[in-house]
């Protein structure tokens, strides 16, 4: 872990390079071979939000944590823990649905959507947008795109 607390930390400096580094470094640690959760991605993942609410590298941190979301594919933990992880962060996550950056707001819509789980088919999701009435349409469309990444946007940016 204390690898993983450095690499935290560089996210959030404010040299492009050292953040950068740092991003490419995390999908190395956290998701091993680009999408398999492992136990150091689950408890990672509350201070990644946390760092991605906060404003710190937004876009990048929200394509990371709907990856971890998305992710079919856990070595080390119990099936659907990656999701979960990320879901117990919604709280942190749902305001950036109303972000005045258009990319920030479409990667929250698809993390957030990845966040359904089989049993509820996104009834969780549907439920908050009363809380985000012009952002409707755009929670619909990352809620339809079932599992595909957002095509104006990378994990570098």
């Amino acid at each position: 872990m204390g690898e993983l607390t450095g690499v935290l930390r560089a996210l959030a400096s404010t040299d492009v390079d050292t953040s950068q580094e740092a991003l490419e470094d995390l999908y190395g640690l956290l998701l091993d071979l680009g999408s398999t959760a492992t136990p150091a991605t689950v408890r990672a993942v509350p201070r990644i939000a946390r760092l991605c609410a906060a404003g710190l590298r937004t876009s990048a941190l929200l394509f990371f944590l709907g990856s971890v979301a998305a992710s079919d594919q856990e070595k080390g933990i119990p099936p659907g823990a990656a999701r979960a992880s990320v879901t117990a962060q919604l709280p942190l996550l749902l305001p950036l649905l109303a972000h005045e950056e258009a990319e920030v707001r479409q990667l929250a819509v698809w993390a957030v959507a990845q966040c359904r789980s089989p049993e509820n088919s996104g009834q969780g999701l549907l439920a908050v947008l009363p809380r985000f009435p012009r952002r409707v349409p755009e929670v619909l469309a990352g809620v339809a795109a079932d599992g595909d990444r957002p095509s104006a946007c990378c994990h570098s940016t």
